[in-house]
């Protein structure tokens, strides 16, 4: 399956994506309420893409990790499931292929 252009749909303004084999990590400086919006797009946007190629986004495993000693960890990011809103869970790390 091929996923190359996830990476151009899910890119708004400083707003990046890593991509390896079935992962996919969208990431951005959040500095303010603006970045954390920008944020939140772009998960519409990977949400409106899976719906598009029907694929099933897992977001039980979708999380969100915030690193830095004035990282505002009061964001909160949601996506929908089955016509259902679910707050993704936050991490203090996420292991990275296992580790």
């Amino acid at each position: 399956m091929y996923i190359n252009d996830l990476a151009d749909i899910c890119i708004h303004d400083e707003t990046d994506i890593y991509l390896y084999a079935d992962d996919a990590k969208i990431y951005k400086h959040v500095f303010s309420k603006a970045d954390h919006d920008e944020l939140k797009m772009s998960l519409s946007k990977l949400r409106d893409w899976s719906s598009t190629w029907l694929l099933s986004l897992n977001v039980r495993k979708c999380k969100v990790v915030s690193y830095g000693r004035q990282a505002d960890k009061n964001y909160k990011y949601k996506m929908i499931q089955q016509d259902r809103i679910i707050e993704l869970d936050c991490e203090y790390h996420i292991k990275d292929l296992g580790f």
